[in-house]
């Protein structure tokens, strides 16, 4: 079936296997997972799959200057091999804090039934590149990513849709 974007929800595109963490996971092992992944962010769910925060590449960049320099540094190095974020990390003993140290406790979901014209304005108002899509319960049931709404926005096919929701 090929329905208008206007007339598409947030469960035609969104992705359903998500990869998600748990608030008393190390910031290191949230690492790896984002690496093995290909994702820069992680949902952060409880016991329950409730989703209670998130954690992004970001959130853990900007914990320190200090890295933020060193990677600033590592870009002007053409010879040196530049250091993956988790060794980054590592050297600030970031790696070994709880997820619920760093993560955003204040993450703005959406439904599954919402119009995509309203959950890219969520994307927009808030500011982020992804919405955890939750059910009635609060409970995880997918992601949406901007690359998502691209991908729908110039009808890609399903196939492109979750390897561009992995980025």
């Amino acid at each position: 079936m090929n329905k208008k974007l206007t007339d598409r929800c947030v469960k035609d595109i969104m992705s359903s296997a998500v990869v998600t963490a748990r608030a008393d996971d190390t910031v290191h092992d949230a690492l790896v997972l984002m690496e093995e992944n290909r994702v820069t962010a992680l949902p952060v769910v409880d016991f329950h799959g409730r989703c209670v925060g998130i954690l992004s590449a970001t959130d853990v960049l900007t914990l320190t200057q200090e890295m933020e320099s060193e990677i600033g540094a590592l870009d002007q190095l053409t010879d040196e091999p530049r250091l993956s974020l988790i060794d980054i990390a590592a050297r600030h003993s970031v790696g070994q804090r709880n997820i619920s140290e760093l993560m955003s406790e204040e993450v703005a979901t959406v439904s599954p039934q919402e119009s995509l014209d309203g959950a890219a304005r969520l994307i927009l108002r808030h500011q982020v590149h992804r919405l955890p899509v939750v059910d009635d319960e609060q409970r995880l049931v997918g992601i949406l990513s901007t690359m998502d709404l691209l991908a729908a926005l110039v009808g890609a096919a399903p196939h492109a849709r979750s390897k561009a929701a992995a980025r």
